[in-house]
């Protein structure tokens, strides 16, 4: 009897860990690049609703040049024809004009934690996007807008997905790895070697048998 409750023990210590390391999630996450272009996509659609500009009116889109300045010009880009706006590459042809006069983006990773006892390890990942608008009616010359604005988007992902949202040739979307957690760097270890020295036991208690 004794020697099932240990067996049973050993084998529970050593098959769930092995379960939860093989959790995966059950939706892939998107990458860092696309979380960064649903950052200004959210800041675009509230300057465009703001703004009342409708979609008849012919739009320009230019960007000063700065580091990853196609960013946030895709990203804008993206969401006028999605919301069916006329888009120019020529201001003479259009009768509004917005330029992206600057932008920053910045990803965080907070520490990790754990669900369950076994569970994989996970991380809240927060996306923070600031970009520069300056919109002009071409016909009165009015500058409509002309300001900076803020975007926070947050959401949780596995630790183990780090390396598949980030993109290495593109430095924004990388950032520094979140901080183990308490269970990761004292208890399992703690864990580990208490099957081991339980599995020493039964293999010297069933031989004396």
């Amino acid at each position: 009897m004794l020697k099932s409750i240990i067996f049973l023990f050993i084998s529970c210590l050593f098959y769930f860990p092995g379960l939860a390391k093989q959790e995966k999630t059950s939706h892939i996450p998107f990458s860092n690049l696309k979380m960064i272009e649903k950052g200004v996509a959210i800041i675009a659609d509230s300057v465009f609703t703001n703004s009342r500009i409708t979609p008849s009116r012919a739009i320009s889109l230019t960007t000063e040049l700065f580091e990853y300045n196609w960013i946030p010009k895709q990203a804008v880009s993206n969401y006028l024809k999605e919301k069916s706006y006329l888009l120019y590459d020529d201001k003479i042809d259009s009768v509004v004009s917005l330029r992206i006069s600057s932008f920053q983006s910045n990803i965080i990773y907070g520490a990790q934690f754990c669900e369950s006892l076994f569970g994989s390890s996970k991380t809240e990942r927060q996306v923070d996007v600031q970009i520069g608008f300056s919109l002009t009616d071409n016909t009165s010359k009015e500058i409509l807008i002309n300001s900076l604005f803020h975007s926070t988007i947050k959401d949780t992902i596995f630790v183990n997905m780090i390396s598949n949202v980030e993109d290495k040739s593109i430095s924004l979307t990388i950032a520094p790895m979140p901080l183990g957690n308490y269970l990761d760097r004292f208890v399992e270890p703690f864990l580990i070697l208490g099957a081991t020295g339980a599995a020493v036991y039964l293999f010297y208690y069933v031989r004396t048998k």
